[in-house]
């Protein structure tokens, strides 16, 4: 879902010029130290290549210290030190310092940032040490979308289109749909729950992770708690089912 919301042209368009900012900087290693300076040593963080939840969390750190760039772009220090380069390199310089002068910018990391804010959110919730359930997970994806057209009433639509489809494609069973269903309805008429009511909690209580299958290997980890400790994968998927169902 992250990386569909990054393939946008706008996102790409600001998160090519904040690796065009962050390579520049730790590409001279004086300009660094002079930003660790103006940053009191702290470090701002790169976007990766791939991956686009660690590519907000560098458009983050970007915005966060943009008024010490602002300051180290201005110092007699640093303008001394461009001076100094090699007249290739006077265009990135200019590049940079237009970026780093230029308020729409920084306006537009503010917007994208708090676009995808509550989606983050969501992930980090997921992701952590207490998996929730599959009831609070489509609770929280529902908070999401409306919080998307309450702030963004203009251009939501663009962003329920992409959650949706990786929703629909990735995250969203026609059981738990039906099981949702089932106990709103139940509680709604009678007002109590029947035993079947109680499979039903018991399909939503699984638990969520935002990784895919194949990258959530805790379970596994846990059984297999010795590398001597070889078993079949017949036997080895039975009981990381009964693990996973106590």
């Amino acid at each position: 879902m992250m990386e569909d919301i990054g393939k946008d042209k706008h996102v790409h368009d600001l998160v090519s010029k904040a690796q065009m900012i962050t390579s520049f900087i730790y590409g001279y290693n004086r300009i660094l130290h002079m930003m660790r300076e103006c940053t009191d040593g702290h470090a701002i963080i790169r976007p990766g290549p791939t991956r686009f939840t660690s590519q907000f969390i560098a458009l983050e750190s970007l915005h966060k210290f943009r008024h010490e760039l602002g300051t180290l772009m201005h110092s007699s220090e640093y303008l001394a030190h461009v001076a100094t380069l090699r007249e290739e390199s006077r265009d990135v310089v200019y590049e940079v310092s237009c970026l780093i002068s230029d308020h729409r910018f920084w306006d537009r990391i503010s917007y994208y940032l708090k676009l995808i804010e509550p989606l983050v959110q969501v992930l980090r919730m997921v992701d952590g040490e207490d998996k929730n359930d599959m009831g609070y997970l489509y609770e929280a994806m529902d908070k999401v979308k409306e919080r998307l057209r309450e702030k963004h009433p203009m251009t939501f639509q663009k962003w329920w289109r992409i959650i949706d489809t990786r929703w629909e494609s990735t995250l969203h069973y026609d059981l738990h749909t039906a099981v949702v269903g089932y106990v709103i309805q139940l509680d709604y008429k009678t007002g109590q729950r029947n035993p079947l009511a109680r499979i039903a909690i018991r399909i939503l209580s699984q638990t969520t992770s935002s990784s895919q299958c194949e990258r959530n290997w805790s379970t596994f980890s846990l059984i297999h708690t010795k590398v001597r400790n070889k078993l079949s994968a017949t036997r080895l998927e039975k009981l990381v089912y009964c693990h996973y169902n106590m």
